[in-house]
């Protein structure tokens, strides 16, 4: 039932969590359908988006069975990625997806494609390489958007020499999935429109779109 899902006001990653967890078809399909459904509970960002996902060699590793995507299944990092991405995709009028490794390139969804086959779509490694390369990435496919998210572990050399070359971005959004140590972008940047993770849940579409409006700087 569309309005179900919708006032259930459950986020994509919890469907996607239990499409996973189940072994029924009847209930696959359903879950699948209302996935789709649930993009309508993400929250309006303003104007364009661009969302990098991390298909590097260190994203093909998974997640814990302890983590909070269930106990029967445990996804991929760049997995974790696509999902977020497609998800915005299919809820934003203007969203851009790309992937990148040591280079970058944009994937074209067509319209009305279901998130699951979105998902099969950013599958493929399509030849971008297996290293990190995230601010060069940045650089390739930003094209005036108001927004760039990112989705990687940060297993990448800090190069803060090509993240300063992002000044004309207003607002970056980077998930650091894995949660290792390193960080992509310096400390303390918060303040000027630039946001890190660590992790993620059903409420970063929430967080993202708090921390675009509020007006009281970071931290609250």
């Amino acid at each position: 039932d569309p309005e179900r899902v919708r006032k259930s006001r459950q986020m994509p990653y919890r469907f996607y969590s239990a499409y996973k967890n189940v072994q029924s078809e009847k209930f696959m399909a359903a879950l699948a359908e209302a996935l789709d459904y649930s993009c309508e509970n993400i929250p309006e960002f303003d104007g364009r988006t661009l969302v990098l996902v991390d298909k590097s060699g260190s994203m093909d590793r998974t997640l814990s069975r302890g983590s909070n995507f269930g106990t029967g299944y445990s996804p991929h990092y760049w997995e974790v990625g696509a999902l977020f991405g497609v998800a915005m995709w299919k809820k934003a009028e203007d969203c851009d997806l790309a992937i990148f490794g040591d280079y970058s390139k944009v994937i074209k969804i067509p319209k009305g494609t279901s998130v699951l086959n979105g998902i099969k779509l950013l599958t493929p490694n399509n030849g971008v390489g297996h290293g990190t390369n995230i601010w060069g990435s940045v650089k390739d496919q930003f094209n005036g958007h108001d927004r760039v998210v990112i989705f990687t572990d940060m297993q990448s050399n800090i190069n803060h020499y090509a993240y300063r070359g992002t000044g004309d971005i207003p607002f970056i959004h980077a998930y650091n999935l894995a949660g290792y140590g390193g960080s992509g972008m310096p400390q303390g940047s918060g303040d000027n429109g630039r946001y890190q993770y660590g992790g993620f849940s059903d409420k970063s579409f929430m967080l993202m779109n708090l921390l675009e409006h509020m007006s009281t700087g970071w931290p609250f």
